[in-house]
């Protein structure tokens, strides 16, 4: 069984990691069209799978500083590359979605999710010392 409690911990550790805070007066785009909220959720599988490896290796033990990732250093390299592409590959289809939060509904599912760009762009434009 998941404990909530430590789950809702990582995930906000996690999150922080990504998603740097949501830019203020940021516009948010609902997606309604069937492609675009494909799009908008293959990159955010490819997000949840890079945090599921971080995830993880805080529960073995490690550090956010050990286990979470940036432009500078990666313990999981294939993740963190399929996350950037994923984003990359989105922007490249709506470049309108640059600086935006991106908000959807899968079919059937009532949770919204959304997904910050200007959080993701300055993750991805962090420079190195």
């Amino acid at each position: 069984m998941i404990n909530i409690l430590k789950f809702s911990k990582y995930f906000i550790l996690v999150s922080l990691c990504f998603m740097q805070g949501f830019p203020a007066g940021a516009e948010t785009i609902e997606l309604e069209n069937p492609d675009d909220i494909k799009l908008a959720a293959k990159l955010n599988q490819s997000m949840d799978n890079l945090s599921s490896k971080v995830m993880n290796c805080i529960d073995e033990g490690g550090t956010i500083e050990q286990c979470g990732c940036t432009e500078c250093s990666c313990k999981f390299t294939a993740e963190y590359a399929a996350f950037k592409k994923a984003y990359k590959d989105a922007l490249a289809t709506y470049p309108d979605w640059d600086e935006k939060i991106i908000f959807y509904q899968l079919e059937g599912n009532p949770t919204g999710y959304n997904i910050n760009f200007a959080g993701l762009k300055k993750q991805f434009s962090m420079k190195c010392e």
